[in-house]
């Protein structure tokens, strides 16, 4: 039987639900013919069913045998991600820089990875040189926001985060942000409302933007929609300890 066939036959088997005649079938095929789209079939089945770690294994042995292979060598390093290993999460997206140099996504997904991983200085690098490559866009720009927020440079977060509202109108995380920083450092409640009902309209299930607008409206007294907005953060977060306690002390 021709490869195509066999992959038809398995994609077949995948939407009947037969699960492990799908995974015999790309496990059988593999061995005969050690084409590594069989694997790759396998590691989309283990996807679906949210077996992200045995999916990996299956990625990785694609990428012992094609290491050129870029389609799943960014796999790889998004499932990484997915579970939560951030360093080899980052060990793959450094490794596809050297297919992709130019482009802007990769600088930020490593500057993500960087992040997460607590090391500033490399993620304030890699997000520049994203935002060097390509100068809209928005996610690093806002990170780059986020690192300069994180670190208590406000004055330096502001514009980064003005930018990404530019760029993107509809961006709630910026505003969210921005909300925060004009109530907590510049004491400025009338435009830390703003920023945080613009945040809110935008991403209304977000628990946090519920939560920040619920502290602004205590703080300027109006006690009422304080307490309407911590019980919508409980809403959609019932275990969110700091708007059980305003909520109790309102």
């Amino acid at each position: 039987m021709e490869k195509s066939c066999i992959l038809r036959q398995i994609k077949r088997y995948v939407a009947e639900n037969k699960i492990e005649e799908a995974i015999q079938i790309a496990q059988e095929s593999f061995s005969q013919y050690k084409d590594c789209c069989f694997l790759n079939e396998i590691a989309k089945i283990q996807i679906r069913l949210s077996n992200r770690k045995e999916a990996i294994k299956y990625l990785k042995k694609i990428y012992k045998l094609e290491p050129d292979n870029l389609i799943n060598t960014k796999s790889l390093a998004y499932n990484y991600f997915y579970i939560g290993d951030l360093k080899k999460a980052l060990k793959y997206y450094l490794k596809i820089l050297d297919y992709e140099p130019q482009e802007s996504e990769n600088y930020f997904n490593i500057a993500s990875m960087y992040h997460f991983l607590n090391k500033k200085k490399e993620a304030y690098d890699y997000y520049n040189m994203a935002i060097n490559i390509n100068n809209k866009n928005i996610s690093a720009i806002n990170n780059l926001g986020l690192l300069y927020y994180e670190n208590k440079y406000y004055d330096e977060a502001i514009p980064y985060f003005k930018r990404a509202i530019k760029l993107s109108p509809n961006h709630p995380e910026a505003y969210h942000h921005m909300g925060i920083i004009f109530r907590e450092y510049f004491n400025d409640l009338d435009m830390s409302k703003y920023y945080l009902k613009k945040a809110l309209l935008l991403d209304p299930k977000y628990p946090l933007n519920s939560y920040q607008l619920g502290l602004t409206y205590k703080k300027r007294g109006e006690r009422e929609d304080a307490k309407k907005l911590f019980k919508n953060c409980l809403k959609y977060n019932p275990t969110h300890k700091e708007a059980m306690k305003e909520l109790e002390s309102i």
